[in-house]
């Protein structure tokens, strides 16, 4: 195989960012019967980085709970308009998560739903 490039610099591998990074919500859960971990992060304002950081969250369940598939959820509550991104998109990866925008949810509807435990 012959790999040609037209420009090349080597970057640092090293990872100075060594950071405490937590879920806002991760639990087990079931839907018609089939068990998922579901992941939830509260957003107040539109982060052209949140895919990013989805799909960290994303890898870290995953290694926790390989078992299970993963749901991951956005929920927007912020007061400008949303404008963050749900997915993250290049040549080796295809990474989406959901974003739900409050502003869009009828909220006497919301109120109004059965959540007896």
């Amino acid at each position: 195989m012959d790999i040609k490039f037209d420009n090349l610099e080597l970057l640092s591998n090293e990872n100075h960012g060594v950071e405490e990074l937590r879920a806002d919500l991760v639990a087990k859960a079931q839907q018609k019967g089939e068990p998922f971990i579901g992941h939830i992060e509260i957003q107040n304002n539109s982060d052209s980085l949140m895919p990013l950081r989805m799909l960290r969250y994303y890898t870290d369940i995953t290694f926790a709970h390989s078992d299970s598939p993963i749901r991951q959820y956005g929920i927007y509550i912020g007061k400008a308009a949303l404008s963050m991104p749900s997915k993250k998109l290049d040549c080796n990866l295809n990474y989406r998560y959901h974003i739900i925008n409050m502003h869009t949810i009828d909220y006497q509807k919301f109120l109004q739903q059965d959540c007896r435990c």
